[in-house]
């Protein structure tokens, strides 16, 4: 499965979307399409301040010790 950004035409705008594709008998399909916005929003998303400010809890250390100290299966 393989991601991939397109850009879409609708009723004469572009806008940008993530597309999951998988290899089919018939050849290749979406699976999942995730809409981004025009290209223009994504650029000023990206070159922004995050629109969330970022939070920090006193159990984040505990947790994280113990997610890399957790097995994986």
């Amino acid at each position: 499965m393989a991601w991939s950004f397109e850009r879409k035409n609708s009723r004469g705008r572009h806008y940008m979307c993530l597309v999951q594709k998988v290899r089919t008998p018939k050849g290749p399909r979406n699976v999942k399409q995730i809409y981004l916005g025009t290209a223009d929003a994504l650029f000023a998303k990206l070159q922004g301040p995050p629109s969330t400010p970022l939070r920090s809890f006193p159990f984040g250390l505990g947790a994280g010790l113990l997610h890399a100290f957790r097995p994986w299966y």
